[in-house]
């Protein structure tokens, strides 16, 4: 994943976001406050059909994708949406702070085109910790 301008000022527009957010699910982490403030940040994207598409990975000991990019055909996609499927997902909890593995998980099976991720969408991490 090669970090690239998001804003073109060529066009003023910006381009398609497949946005894959890391999240330290670990026992000291305020898990509340910290879904608050991922949804803010959904809250402020475009996120639709054709617009930012969201992936969510916890972290902990182990770190797996929780809530995929949508399917191709996925007519009702909102930051309303996202947000529940979020917040629908518990923290792993436990010590470790793998966040070597988030960051596999994301590049082997988030970004991943046969996972629904946009060939022609910048890709982009975000990464949470406490």
């Amino acid at each position: 994943m090669n970090p690239k301008c998001i804003y073109s000022f060529f066009t003023g527009r910006i381009p398609s976001l497949d946005i894959g957010f890391l999240v330290d699910s670990s026992d000291p982490v305020n898990w509340q406050k910290t879904l608050i403030a991922i949804s803010s940040i959904v809250d402020n994207l475009d996120v639709s059909p054709s617009g930012t598409h969201i992936g969510f990975i916890p972290y902990s000991s182990s770190a797996s994708v929780a809530v995929p990019f949508p399917a191709a055909d996925t007519k009702r996609y909102s930051p309303n949406a996202v947000k529940q499927l979020i917040n629908s997902v518990a923290p792993l909890g436990g010590s470790e702070r793998r966040v070597d593995q988030a960051f596999q998980v994301a590049n082997d099976k988030l970004f991943a085109p046969r996972n629904r991720s946009r060939q022609a969408a910048r890709q982009v991490c975000i990464q949470t910790a406490s």
